[in-house]
């Protein structure tokens, strides 16, 4: 099925809105080098899929009129295409979440380093950490190893990652190496302090989500014992009708 849809993908241009919203996620997701070659392999992905769908509920509706067949067909289909794009979605939405709790990790480590004397390089050097925004940083180091100018590194890495609060720190940085802000350090402190109130607020809000969504299966769990509580004793009524 995956080659059917890996010469489908070939063959016939995929739908260009819906298309560029995938190679967004994929490229949020990884990056330059890589998104072409998942964008490829998410297509066959989906197309192979779809023929499945598809050749399953033409077994099923044999027996059925033809208005039932094409529905189950569409809205199976559909299902299907939006069970995809929401998956992605939470990928994106949950690689983002990690490289601003990584980001928050480098900012509080990258901000002491500084207060302690160290220069930008080094600063850097110490504070990539292992975590979801570390690739960003191994990259901005290699390119000032490599001899680009620390203020177009830094100022750069905003743009790959687009998040307010990372943009925030990274346009300090650039000011401060532009205009040699003397407040700098404070700056950064406080920022990293703005921060780390954010990432509480969010993880507390993520518990309430979570809280929130626990709610449903209790209700079910609590609405199948009184079933079973409540059957026999309905059992036992009735026979006494």
């Amino acid at each position: 099925m995956y080659t059917i849809g890996h010469i489908i993908y070939r063959k016939v241009s995929a739908p260009r809105s819906y298309n560029q919203k995938i190679s967004d996620c994929l490229l949020q997701l990884y990056g330059r080098q890589e998104y072409l070659s998942k964008l490829q392999e998410f297509w066959a992905k989906k197309y192979s899929l779809h023929i499945y769908i598809s050749l399953i509920i033409c077994m099923i509706s044999v027996r059925e009129t033809v208005l039932t067949g094409v529905f189950l067909l569409l809205l199976g289909n559909g299902a299907c295409h939006y069970y995809l794009y929401e998956r992605i979605k939470e990928a994106v939405a949950l690689h983002r979440e990690e490289i601003i709790d990584g980001f928050f990790e480098f900012s509080a480590l990258f901000t002491l380093m500084i207060n302690a004397g160290l220069n930008y390089r080094n600063a850097l050097e110490y504070s990539i950490g292992n975590h979801a925004f570390s690739p960003y940083l191994k990259r901005a180091l290699q390119e000032i190893q490599a001899g680009v100018p620390e203020i177009l590194v830094f100022s750069t890495i905003p743009s790959q990652c687009r998040e307010v609060v990372i943009t925030r720190y990274f346009n300090c940085i650039a000011q401060g190496q532009k205009y040699g802000n003397r407040d700098l350090r404070k700056d950064l402190k406080r920022i990293t302090e703005e921060n780390w109130q954010t990432k509480l607020k969010h993880h507390r809000k993520k518990g309430e989500i979570l809280k929130t969504k626990l709610l449903v299966p209790l209700m079910i769990i609590f609405i199948g014992i009184l079933s079973i509580l409540l059957m026999p004793v309905m059992i036992q009524f009735q026979s006494m009708m």
